[in-house]
This record gives C-alpha cells, sequence and structure tokens, in this order.
C-alpha cells in the first residue's frame, strides 16, 4: 500500500520517507513530534535501553524505572564510559562542557580545553554575586592543580595574586602565592 507516496506498507512494515522500510517503522529524513493535550502523555520504552516516562517526565537509559531526572544504568562489570562527549573536531581553546544552568544563565561547568601544545586540561568554573567565574581551578594534562591560575608550578599551586618572579622549590609540591599575606596557617 502506497499513501500519497509518503507512507509505504511493505512485509508487515511501514516506511515514512522510504520506499523500502527495514524495520516495523522505519523514518527516513524526518523528525518525529508528539504534542497535543493528552494528560496521560506518551511513554517511551525502547527495549529498556531507552525509557521516558510520561508522568514523571524521568529518562532512563538501561533501565525502565529511572527514579531521578536521569539515569544512566550499566550492569557491565568493569570500567564504563557513561557519557563520551565528542564533536569530531577539536581547535587550540576550544573546551567541550557540562553545564549546570538557571534559565540563561551558566552557575556552573566543568570543561575539557585543548592547549596550544596539544593537551587537554580539565577546568571547574563557578558562579558568584552574577557572573561566572571561569577557571576557578584547573588540572593540567601532567595532573598540576591550579587554584586560582591555569598555569600551576608543583603538584597543587594556590594563587591569591602575583607575589612578583617567583621560583617554585623543585623539592616542593606546594605553591601559595599571594600579592598580600606572606604566610600559610595551618
Amino acid at each position: 500500500l502506497n499513501v500519497s507516496g509518503q507512507v509505504i506498507f511493505s512485509s508487515g512494515n511501514v516506511g515514512i520517507g522510504t520506499t523500502a522500510p527495514s524495520d516495523k517503522l522505519h523514518l527516513s529524513d524526518g523528525a518525529i513530534r508528539v504534542s497535543g493535550n493528552n494528560s496521560a502523555g506518551l511513554s517511551l520504552n525502547v527495549s529498556n535501553v531507552l525509557y521516558v516516562n510520561a508522568s514523571s517526565g524521568n529518562v532512563g537509559i538501561g533501565t525502565a524505572n529511572p527514579d531521578e531526572t536521569f539515569v544512566v544504568f550499566d550492569n557491565t562489570a568493569g570500567d564504563v564510559d557513561f557519557i563520551d562527549i565528542d564533536d569530531g573536531t577539536w581547535s587550540v581553546g576550544d573546551e567541550k562542557n557540562i553545564v549546570w544552568s538557571q534559565g540563561s544563565t551558566d552557575l556552573a561547568k566543568i570543561g575539557a580545553n585543548l592547549t596550544a601544545s596539544g593537551e587537554v586540561d580539565i577546568r571547574f568554573s563557578t558562579y558568584s554575586s552574577s557572573a561566572l567565574n571561569q577557571d576557578v581551578m584547573v588540572i593540567d594534562s601532567t595532573g598540576k592543580v591550579g587554584i586560582g591560575t591555569t598555569t600551576p608550578d608543583q603538584l597543587v599551586h594556590i594563587f591569591g595574586g602575583s607575589a612578583g618572579t617567583i621560583d617554585a622549590d623543585a623539592n616542593s609540591d606546594l605553591v601559595v602565592e599571594d600579592s598580600v599575606v606572606a604566610q600559610i596557617n595551618l
């Protein structure tokens, strides 16, 4: 059966936008839109791989019982990558971020930043008063941690303001740099 050349019924399969449907419902070159005022909503369950609960709005991947807004479940033993952020191309200075926001205001983010030397740093940003504080903490590609600096000199470098020219002791794993306070209180 061919309805206006748009919908094809073939061997028990339905094709929209294709004349050779290969599955029970095969949609080609288009999107699916569901709208209306049905209070029951639309629940989606794709073999417990992807589940959308109509009443709660919760989404589950790998579970048909998501008890939070978004749940990813994998019962595989060993290392598992749950999220892979990959857009195919990175340029120097690009960041790939996970962002927490309220409306159009970014409140915090964790990002991977491609450096000029081709290495990747992890950068943390937080919100304070009325702005996102960029790069409040950095873990560089060698594992050095910078708090208040994106270029840590030693394993841990805490920067509160420039102390001028300093030479970090090569035997020290901690650098505390501040333009006002010249002491460490423990």
